[in-house]
């Protein structure tokens, strides 16, 4: 009975009473927190008494672990959220902490830990946080340039004093720039464990983006089309295109004005225009005499551009003036889809293509170009346990091979590349992964060319023409456009509702605001 009645009393609700400011409450690691003088408290309503801190320290939020009594001591404080926040540390430093967003902080003699609520703790060493410093001192306002250089930083710099006001941080420096002696530092907690892109920029928008793999079945479900008229302007529509072209790798634009300028205003909505030696634009038409096979008439087996480039086109645009003869059909299909399939039964095969070197060509009388590319292409990502490197892009134009006899000498060496290789262009060009679509003037496809291998049917010029006008958009510039509209507080809920699974926490409602949640579940490239 008296268990009931315990038990009773603890469950019984707290009488609301006026609620106390958190004070500001500075901190040294040998000594207790002392509040300010600015910060004395008032009793709460109807109490005479005076309110003094209790003297009981209480638990620390680390673990027994994360202490050295020999070289550590632990004091908390008590946020406005009434959360508990433990500084630790070798160094004497004083920390001053207001707000819910840090745990505990620990002042080593090279780097700061700062552990978050729900959290994993990240380290940063001083010498890279005094390098991330934007202050006008270090960086010019108007020219967004630094003032000075990473070498200019003593190696043994390391904080006077640091405050933490919600997400906040100002940090002063003993031993600091020259010149820069009474600078104060002011940074963002993101800012400082993340760096220039947060997480969400970092999985919508970054060469290891999130990303939607597709056939011919699931894109012809998602296929993604967008009027002119919005694409031309900064509307939600215009960010939702973005959206689906950095993750599909590709959508269309429909009701286009009957002009051939038309392909350099889309593509300039998307970044300066990349200019080769075809010039700013062209023109896909057959001709005599052509100089290259997309200017005849002949079927185009499935091809990225400008692989003999030391930097191929990250996206192209494909602008039909006319077509009104036989055949003609675009032809598109997902590299990555192939990728993944043969990443997870054919593992071999997909690691044979990571290590097998292509060579491309364009030797003309005026030009040549070569270079050589791996098929898939992973990136430089350091060999963190729990990461792997992840596939960002696939090299691939039988039209444009070069030999390569003086690559390979040993059969054992080339033979299982060949294999695999063989078995990637078989399954790129299968139906069930062929995207087949015969654009009709006033359409432009924009594809992401080192991941979306085009195609094109043959087609009769007897009857009728076909006249495609093309651009290049290079993969940064395209990239930078998206980063620039998803951070935009009237556009970054196109980018929050999407539901990216691991990548990021989900949001609430996340999966019923999804168009198909079972498919991007499904579908979605993933090595990790």
């Amino acid at each position: 009975m008296a268990f009931l009645l315990r038990r009773s009393l603890l469950r019984a609700p707290r009488v609301a009473t006026t609620l106390i400011p958190a004070p500001r409450r500075t901190y040294v690691n040998e000594g207790r927190p002392q509040l300010e003088e600015s910060d004395a408290l008032e009793a709460p309503a109807g109490r005479t008494e005076s309110f003094v801190p209790s003297e009981s320290p209480a638990t620390p939020s680390v673990s027994e672990g994360d202490l050295d009594d020999h070289h550590h001591s632990a004091k908390d404080v008590r946020t406005a959220d009434d959360k508990q926040v433990t500084c630790v540390g070798r160094l004497h430093i004083p920390v001053e902490t207001v707000g819910r967003f840090v745990e505990y902080i620990k002042t080593e003699q090279d780097h700061l830990v700062i552990k978050q609520p729900g959290r994993r703790a990240f380290t940063v060493l001083y010498h890279t946080l005094r390098d991330a410093c934007h202050c006008s001192q270090c960086v010019d306002q108007s020219t967004k340039q630094r003032n000075f250089r990473t070498t200019d930083i003593p190696f043994d710099i390391k904080p006077r004093s640091i405050q933490i006001e919600h997400k906040n941080v100002k940090i002063t420096w003993d031993n600091d720039i020259e010149g820069h002696q009474d600078q104060v530092s002011h940074y963002g907690l993101d800012h400082i464990k993340h760096g220039v892109l947060k997480p969400l920029l970092e999985v919508a928008t970054s060469r290891r983006r999130w990303r939607l793999i597709w056939n011919n079945s699931i894109m012809k479900e998602n296929v993604h089309w967008v009027d002119y008229n919005d694409f031309m302007k900064d509307s939600e529509e215009f960010a939702v295109a973005l959206r689906n072209l950095a993750e599909m790798g590709l959508i269309f634009v429909k009701n286009i004005p009957d002009s051939r300028a038309e392909v350099e205003k889309i593509a300039t909505r998307l970044g300066p225009l990349r200019n080769t030696f075809y010039g700013p634009t062209w023109d896909v038409r057959n001709k005599p005499n052509a100089e290259n096979v997309a200017y005849t008439n002949q079927f185009l087996n499935f091809h990225m551009d400008l692989m003999y480039m030391n930097e191929p086109p990250g996206f192209q645009l494909l602008h039909c003036l006319q077509n009104s003869c036989d055949g003609g059909e675009s032809l598109f299909s997902d590299t990555f889809h192939v990728a993944r399939s043969m990443a997870n039964s054919k593992h071999a095969s997909y690691m044979a293509l990571t290590q097998l070197h292509l060579a491309y060509e364009y030797n003309h009388e005026n030009h040549l170009y070569t270079n050589t590319w791996p098929v898939f292409e992973l990136d430089h990502a350091p060999r963190t346990p729990g990461i792997k490197r992840r596939l960002i892009r696939v090299n691939y134009s039988p039209p444009f091979q070069s030999p390569i006899t003086h690559r390979y000498a040993d059969r054992d060496t080339y033979m299982p590349g060949m294999q695999a290789l063989k078995y990637f262009a078989e399954r790129l060009q299968a139906p069930s992964n062929v995207f087949e679509l015969k654009m009709e003037p006033g359409q432009c496809a924009i594809f992401e060319n080192r991941r979306v291998a085009h195609a094109r049917r043959g087609f009769n010029t007897s009857q009728g023409e076909r006249w495609l006008a093309g651009a290049y958009v290079d993969e940064d510039a395209v990239l930078s456009r998206i980063r620039t509209v998803c951070r935009q507080k009237d556009r970054r809920h196109v980018w929050q509702d999407r539901d990216y699974g691991h990548y990021l926490p989900r949001s609430p409602n996340q999966e019923s605001r999804n168009k198909n949640p079972d498919v991007w579940k499904t579908h979605v490239w993933s090595e990790d």
